[in-house]
């Protein structure tokens, strides 16, 4: 190869050299491009969520109605579990009659028996042989119920007054004392029968509509935001405090803004009258009077700036979990401040009433395990405290009653057994309720209500035939003497009613 080709072919190598060099030198300058926006786009979505976060999430307003939104929804949560039990579906599907029978027997310690008169013994006595027994039925697709209530003393029947719900009316049927059964129209009857559910619905959206717009009128400037110390179950936490305060006047405003946000809501004029049974037109013209009203207050003048009420949330952490809320009502003019808390972590409720940072109530609820809790009930000299325990079908309350006078003691305690004897059709259940009464540790009575009941499903309501009626505007004097005259033959009766007579008189005598 002679000297220009090799000069040719070195010339031809040197230029693809620099294309390399310059390929990768724009390949190396496209990646610090590509960087550099990656980068920067980064910081502007980290600058906007953090905007975003602090500026529109953490708002004051923002914070302050989340905690809100997020607690009374926990609260309807709680609600749906208490009502949406199976008993309350299945009167839904089917109907029900539980029957009750009621004993109570009262003792009087023996330290005390020589002090009782002869009438307060023959009082005691009567007590102890009462039998009460209730019945009640109810069937929501034939639209008929059944209350009964009767007492009975010594197996004989004192009385018994049951009242039926059929064809639109109810009918009275005073047991072997009048032989007709009373009639008495009833309006709005099949409100009545209403769904449990759909009246469950409809107030669930009325008292959340409410609440909805009474948030959206609160004004974004007059919330503030502040750091302070609060004690939750004894130990100082660090919180911020989301405060909304309104004058008497303000709030009277901002009233009217609420009613008339609500006026044009037709869903929730819809559900007020299907809950109340009243006319639409009713319902508004209620609302219109009600803001007029308002309004007329409002230019009179007479609405103090004097008198506020604050609403305040208590939010802990970078996570603003809501550990308490409080309403604070002052009234200037008489310098008084009164004050509702609602504080709470994972373990504990608890509720305060103050008149000037003087606690008038305290109630304090501590869960111990998924199966025991305590309840604790505080005002003046008072004390009440409650401890429940569930254990399979049963579940037991046991009270202490402190009433700070005289070392008076109340103790005692509920217990619950309820039983499926059926599947979804048949229950049992026994209440027994002790009471103990206690005065510097001596026991002074015990009183006892023991009670027996059935509950059962899908049973067919037995209705009498009412063709022998009467309207209760058409009864006659000849009538009401027919009845008393009834009442004086029953021996039980009249026996019980003059042993109370005795000892009213007795100790009318004695004062």
């Amino acid at each position: 190869m002679n000297n220009e080709n090799l000069n040719e072919t070195s010339n031809v190598e040197t230029k693809v050299d620099a294309v390399d060099k310059n390929v990768v030198k724009a390949n190396t300058s496209s990646k610090k491009i590509k960087g550099i926006i990656a980068l920067v786009s980064v910081l502007l979505i980290a600058i906007g969520g953090y905007f975003l976060y602090s500026k529109v999430l953490c708002n004051s307003k923002n914070l302050f109605l989340n905690s809100i939104n997020n607690s009374y929804k926990d609260a309807e949560d709680y609600f749906d579990e208490l009502t949406n039990t199976d008993s309350s579906k299945l009167v839904q599907e089917k109907s029900v009659k539980s029957t009750y029978n009621m004993g109570m027997n009262l003792s009087i310690d023996d330290s005390l028996k020589s002090s009782l008169t002869t009438e307060q013994k023959a009082v005691i006595t009567e007590i102890n042989k009462l039998k009460i027994n209730t019945t009640v039925g109810y069937d929501l697709k034939n639209k008929e119920m059944i209350y009964g209530l009767g007492a009975n003393s010594n197996n004989s029947e004192l009385i018994k007054v049951l009242a039926y719900g059929s064809n639109q009316k109810f009918y009275i049927e005073l047991k072997n004392l009048y032989d007709k059964y009373i009639t008495i129209p009833t309006e709005n009857y099949n409100a009545l029968f209403a769904s449990t559910k759909t009246k469950t619905e409809d107030a669930k959206y009325i008292a959340k509509t409410v609440k909805d717009k009474f948030l959206e009128n609160l004004e974004k400037d007059d919330f503030k935001k502040s750091t302070t110390t609060i004690k939750i179950n004894n130990k100082k936490v660090k919180v911020t405090k989301i405060e909304y305060s309104i004058s008497e006047k303000s709030f009277n405003e901002l009233s009217v803004k609420v009613m008339e946000d609500l006026l044009k809501d037709k869903k929730f004029i819809e559900k007020i009258a299907s809950i109340s049974s009243q006319d639409e037109s009713k319902i508004k013209t209620s609302i219109q009077d009600e803001i007029n009203e308002l309004k007329a207050q409002n230019k009179s003048g007479d609405l103090s700036k004097e008198k506020s009420i604050s609403m305040s949330v208590y939010l802990k952490g970078i996570t603003n979990k809501t550990v308490g809320f409080e309403v604070l009502v002052k009234d200037k003019e008489v310098n008084k401040d009164y004050k509702l808390t609602y504080l709470k972590d994972d373990k504990i409720k608890e509720f305060n009433f103050y008149e000037d940072n003087k606690s008038l109530v305290n109630i304090t609820f501590t869960k111990q395990s998924n199966t025991k809790s305590k309840t604790v009930v505080k005002a003046s000299t008072l004390v009440l405290t409650i401890n429940k325990k569930v254990e399979n079908d049963v579940a037991t309350y046991d009270f202490d009653l402190n009433t700070g006078s005289a070392s008076i003691n109340l103790t005692g305690s509920l217990v619950i057994n309820t039983k499926e004897v059926k599947k979804d059709e048949k229950y049992t259940s026994n209440i027994k309720l002790t009471a103990n009464l206690q005065s510097s540790g001596m026991k002074l009575a015990t009183l006892t209500f023991d009670i027996n009941g059935t509950t059962e499903y899908g049973t067919k309501l037995t209705m009498p035939n009412f063709s022998n009626s009467i309207s209760y505007t058409d009864l006659t004097e000849s009538d009401y003497n027919k009845i008393m005259t009834k009442l004086s033959e029953n021996k039980e009766l009249v026996s019980l009613f003059s042993i109370f007579q005795n000892m009213s008189s007795s100790t009318a005598i004695e004062g």
